[in-house]
């Protein structure tokens, strides 16, 4: 098994090498799925999901490109598709509740702090509905410190700034006191007609463009964040003391055997996702899997169907456990990169690297089951204040020296039972400590609760 894995290193490394041309089929295919056997080299490339998602061979083609403003590559290409879709939803969620929102209020009106009613002019609830959507834009900014680059910024006076900030401000401490005002709404459309569902309709829209807003401006962070550790890469590369030439090369075979380290150390730490009892990750498939007759059985199905399934899938998790928004590396980065490793991988965080490393095989079987292991290992790795560890050690009595890495797998194994409850509406009842990590863990994303 070393032998091969030595053997697969060795043709990843011939891969960079001869990275002067991009890299032929067939040896894409080997790199990409670890398929010993095949009958045509697929492009599966174009079947990947948009978004921070990329393969080994893709990988390596990126990192070699040189730098060539919006061409920076496979993944900069399909991060900025997933931010247009992310900006469409946005905007077809905006139009739903600037169409419902004004309605309601001129006809049920809004309560007062007195107990009345007071019915909006049109024109009025018009422009209260637009405040209130800038107010949510400006909110969610605040939360995830995304500042919009401004051309005219130079040319701005001081007092137009000052202004614009205390604008911004105002808008981010009344959105709160907004949202809970169009709660009250229930009880007046309960009074007026015995039902309120309009207005859980409109309040269900706020919660999903408030979900879909953090996630717009986690993507937009995260494809800054690509444009920055491109530019480390070459600092690196600049600082390796040889030629020019070899040391981008040379600073590639490091980082993708660190890689592959990572990947067997995580397959004997983190036993999941059924790969209990195999000794060691080989990046090779050797077999077709029983009821394929074709190991490449990915290339011939459409990328329409292995998109959606991959992106729906992040997306229900995304927003089961909104608390990820507010991580600190979220917070700051954007949302990781996901890279698609060959062979039987078990999904992890890679800290070291900051990437979340997953099999190849996730984009079209088991997607729901080695995202959620993954996001859990991220979830651990990524506590910086380590109030969920602490946590998670006094649940499980845990008096060891190292829990960060000792108990990881327990906690992935907890988080992927809580999250899946989460996402179907249950409770996982039969076990406390997974109840009570999962309510610290839901209100760290209790950003807007429109159904508290």
């Amino acid at each position: 098994m070393q032998s091969l894995v030595a053997l697969y290193r060795y043709i990843a490394r011939r891969s960079i090498e001869e990275s002067s041309t991009l890299i032929c089929p067939y040896r894409r295919a080997l790199l990409d799925t670890g398929a010993v056997h095949f009958q045509g080299a697929p492009a599966h490339s174009d079947q990947l999901p948009s978004g921070l998602v990329r393969s080994i061979s893709e990988w390596i083609e990126d990192a070699l490109r040189p730098p060539a403003g919006e061409a920076e590559g496979h993944l900069f290409s399909r991060c900025v598709d997933s931010i247009h879709n992310a900006e469409s939803r946005v905007r077809s969620l905006a139009d739903r509740i600037r169409t419902t929102l004004p309605l309601l209020l001129s006809t049920l009106g809004s309560p007062t702090s007195d107990g009345g009613v007071f019915i909006m002019p049109k024109n009025r609830s018009e422009k209260l509905t637009d405040y209130y959507l800038e107010s949510l834009d400006a909110y969610v900014r605040g939360e995830m410190r995304f500042r919009a680059i401004e051309d005219d910024d130079a040319s701005a006076s001081t007092d137009e700034a000052e202004k614009s900030l205390l604008d911004s401000r105002q808008k981010r401490a009344g959105f709160p006191k907004l949202t809970e005002g169009f709660r009250r709404l229930r009880g007046l459309a309960r009074e007026e007609d015995g039902s309120d569902l309009v207005v859980e309709r409109l309040l269900a829209g706020i919660d999903s463009l408030c979900f879909e807003t953090f996630f717009l401006y986690s993507q937009k962070k995260g494809l800054l964040e690509i444009k920055r550790r491109k530019s480390e890469l070459g600092r690196k590369a600049n600082e390796a003391h040889m030629d020019p030439e070899r040391s981008l090369v040379e600073v590639l075979k490091i980082e993708l055997d660190r890689v592959y380290t990572s990947a067997e150390r995580a397959f004997k730490a983190l036993p999941l996702g059924g790969s209990a009892g195999v000794k060691g990750y080989s990046p090779f498939s050797f077999k077709p899997r029983e009821g394929e007759d074709n190991v490449m059985i990915a290339c011939s199905e459409s990328r329409t169907s292995l998109a959606e399934g991959f992106e729906k899938a992040l997306l229900k998790i995304l927003n089961a456990d909104r608390g990820i928004f507010g991580v600190n590396r979220v917070r700051a980065r954007g949302l990781p990169e996901i890279l698609l490793l060959p062979g039987n991988a078990v999904p992890f965080y890679d800290r070291i690297g900051d990437t979340i490393l997953l099999p190849f095989a996730s984009t079209r079987e088991r997607t729901l089951d080695h995202l959620v292991e993954a996001i859990g290992s991220f979830r651990w790795k990524s506590d910086d204040s380590l109030k969920i560890q602490n946590l998670w050690s006094d649940l499980q009595g845990y008096k060891g020296k190292r829990p960060d890495v000792e108990l990881e797998p327990s906690f992935v194994r907890g988080y992927s039972k809580w999250l899946k409850c989460e996402m179907d509406g249950t409770s996982p009842a039969e076990d406390e400590t997974i109840s009570i990590m999962g309510e610290a863990l839901r209100k760290e994303g209790a950003f807007v609760a429109c159904y508290a």
